[in-house]
Parts: structure tokens; C-alpha cells; sequence
């Protein structure tokens, strides 16, 4: 993962599965709430049919820790998706950012990311 974009209402991170550099998680701050959304894009820039799902933060975050149950818009594009929650969290020592996802109160997914560690720089063009 990659803090790309970090602005007022507005925080963009790129992220890599193996070769796949397809995803975005986007972090928005819409009409005073907090909105987590899953930009999904083809190798041309062009979006996924299943993109821009995600939701709206519940009343139940900390400053290291936000819930966010799936929205009508997801519940209609993914099958099952009305039951996701997706829970983003970053440890108090600012040390692992944390990505999970439940659907119906079942865990299906979880990555940490160790933020003590940067990404390598990239090789220059003579390399």
C-alpha cells in the first residue's frame, strides 16, 4: 500500500496484490461523514464492473479505528454485499495499518501492513 493522495477530504492509497496494481481503497469525507470506497480499475485505466463499493464510517470509530457497513450501492453490485463491514485500523504506534473485512459478523479477509517498513524506491530507468 501507498498513501498516494492525502488532502482535506480526500485520502487515495494504491495498493499491490503480486502484479496487480488494479486497486484503490479512497477515503472521502462526503456531506460530513466519513466514506471508505474500492476503486477497481482495468490495466487501461478503465473501471471494473464491481468498483466504488465500500460505505459510510458508524458511530463506533476511534481516531485508530472505523467501521464501515456496506451501503445500498454495494448491497446491489456484489452478491452478499449488504452484509459486508469493512474495519480499517491503525495500531497506536502508528506501527501496522490493518484492512479487514466481515460479511454476516463471519471474517473473510485480513492484511496488516507493516508501516515500519517503506516501500523500495523505485529502480531509475538505467537500472
Amino acid at each position: 500500500m501507498e498513501v498516494r493522495v492525502c488532502e482535506p477530504g480526500r485520502i487515495l492509497i494504491p495498493f499491490r496484490v503480486g502484479d496487480d496494481t488494479s486497486r484503490t481503497w479512497m477515503f472521502l469525507a462526503e456531506e460530513g461523514r466519513l466514506r471508505f470506497r474500492h476503486d477497481h480499475r482495468h490495466p487501461d485505466g478503465s473501471p471494473e464492473d464491481e468498483t466504488l463499493y465500500g460505505g459510510y464510517a458508524d458511530d463506533g470509530g476511534t481516531a485508530f479505528v472505523q467501521h464501515f457497513p456496506a451501503d445500498e450501492y454495494t448491497g446491489q453490485l456484489i452478491e452478499g454485499g449488504e452484509g459486508n463491514l469493512w474495519t480499517v485500523m491503525i495500531s497506536e504506534d502508528l506501527s501496522v495499518f490493518t484492512y479487514r473485512l466481515e460479511r454476516d459478523g463471519e471474517k473473510r479477509f485480513r492484511i496488516d501492513f507493516d508501516l515500519t517498513r517503506p516501500l523500495a524506491e523505485a529502480p531509475s530507468d538505467d537500472e
